[in-house]
């Protein structure tokens, strides 16, 4: 009867859709980044999305926005497991030649029918940064990732 309940428990039933109730973060921190995904705050956030919000990126994710000081930050949530997969990149606005003015806020693409989150402007990791381009991203499940499909290409 114990193991019934707790399986019972682990899992949501609404609207004859299953929906974990536990959250699992694959990744809390990233070098010399100073958003932790595992948060209390974050984890709030995660639980009213998978609650309340539809699959809106790669058919089984919900892709969420948080600010961030470096810019936006993102994480996937996977609407059956429960499992966020947190984008260690934050994604800034143009920037001009020398990096001193900002130039415009960036683009940014994705849908409930592609796998790829795509954005035109500058993106922020630790080594790993790149001003006024385009760069894609997708949700790796097998390597618990959410990372960069290919180097990105520069905007003139």
């Amino acid at each position: 009867m114990k193991k019934l309940f707790l399986a019972i428990s682990s899992v949501l039933l609404l609207s004859n859709t299953t929906y974990a109730a536990t959250i699992k973060v694959t990744e809390c921190r990233f070098d010399e980044d100073d958003v932790n995904y595992c948060s209390k705050q974050k984890m709030q956030a995660y639980q009213k999305a998978l609650d309340s919000q539809s699959v809106n990126f790669a058919k089984k994710y919900v892709l969420l926005k948080f600010k961030g000081s470096n810019g936006l930050n993102f994480a996937a949530i996977n609407k059956n497991t429960g499992v966020v997969y947190p984008l260690r990149h934050s994604i800034g606005n143009f920037m001009n030649q020398d990096q001193t003015k900002e130039l415009g806020k960036p683009l940014i693409q994705y849908s409930v029918q592609s796998n790829q989150l795509c954005i035109k402007g500058s993106i922020f990791a630790y080594r790993d940064a790149y001003t006024n381009v385009k760069a894609c991203f997708y949700v790796d499940e097998k390597d618990k990732t959410f990372d960069r499909v290919d180097i990105p290409e520069e905007l003139n």
